[in-house]
């Protein structure tokens, strides 16, 4: 019953172990029955801008699941095609395009991309959020009936070697906070 408000790719980590995590709840709301609380009323829910879901960036509706979903197809769209879809070079192009702009289906740019996967990114990034996906969870059974998933242990396999030099530092780091100085005491 989490809105997180803010999914783009600088909040999904994978790690070590294959796994792929959504982080950093820091907008995050919690619904309540149909609604999204916030600390007041008024406060509006922003996320990046390349990353909102058009009735968000219009300030016509609150965030949603299906707000999170369209920014999920954005995530998922830039990882398979490698470029941007709304990012523009400024704020004002940048929210024009996410108001405006119609996404091609991703094989259109990476023609490997079977049409069961485009269906499946396209139908999270509807304009109208009624079109996307229910739950998160619909999404990804959508996701995994159109393509054969890499299991956690093939992902690590592959990301290990990449985080190697990042690892060694982050273990060497603890290393050196939690020597401990002994205490002195003054009498």
């Amino acid at each position: 019953q989490i809105v997180h408000c803010d999914v783009s790719p600088h909040n999904v980590l994978v790690d070590v172990d294959g796994v792929a995590r959504v982080a950093d709840f820091g907008v995050a709301r919690v619904r309540s029955g149909s609604r999204v609380s916030s600390s007041t009323e008024d406060e509006p829910i922003f996320g990046k801008l390349a990353y909102l879901a058009p009735e968000l960036a219009l300030l016509s509706a609150p965030a949603t699941p299906k707000s999170d979903i369209y920014a999920a197809g954005i995530v998922f769209w830039e990882a398979l095609t490698g470029q941007r879809l709304f990012r523009r070079h400024d704020r004002a192009e940048t929210m024009d395009a996410v108001l405006t702009y119609c996404p091609p289906p991703p094989s259109r740019i990476v023609t490997e991309i079977p049409a069961e996967l485009d269906e499946v990114v396209l139908r999270a990034l509807e304009r109208e959020p009624e079109h996307r996906f229910e739950t998160a969870r619909d999404m990804a059974t959508a996701i995994e009936g159109a393509i054969s998933l890499a299991l956690p242990s093939e992902v690590s396999r592959w990301i290990e070697p990449l985080l190697a030099d990042a690892i060694a530092q982050q273990t060497e780091l603890l290393a050196q906070t939690t020597k401990v100085a002994p205490i002195r005491t003054f009498a």
